[in-house]
């Protein structure tokens, strides 16, 4: 699920202290999620600079196969930029499913 598009990389958290470091760096409740992600409930990602992936951007939320949540620092919403760059991962990532699909000989319905 990590990608780069232009000055953008979404980056999958490595371990649980990842999630609770974004909590803390981006002000938000997203360390709450981590029982969820360990249940396979939801998945978390960041959305950072490709230039500073240390730093935190945008936390995303992921259902299934949508993205439920994409909020900065105290939970702002996106800029109309960083939801572009979201919705052409998005785009990317439901067509690497389809592809996925074809190659185990699945039907997309």
């Amino acid at each position: 699920m990590e990608r780069t598009f232009g000055d953008y990389r979404f980056i999958y958290p490595s371990c649980t202290q990842d999630i609770k470091d974004e909590a803390t760096s981006q002000s938000n409740c997203v360390a709450s999620y981590i029982d969820r992600v360990l249940d396979g409930d939801c998945h978390i990602m960041f959305l950072r600079y490709k230039d500073s992936p240390d730093k935190s951007l945008v936390t995303l939320e992921i259902r299934g196969d949508k993205i439920v949540q994409a909020r900065q620092r105290y939970n702002n919403p996106c800029t109309k930029e960083q939801e572009s760059v979201i919705e052409a991962w998005e785009k990317w990532r439901a067509n690497k499913t389809k592809e996925q699909l074809k190659e185990r000989n699945l039907e997309v319905c």
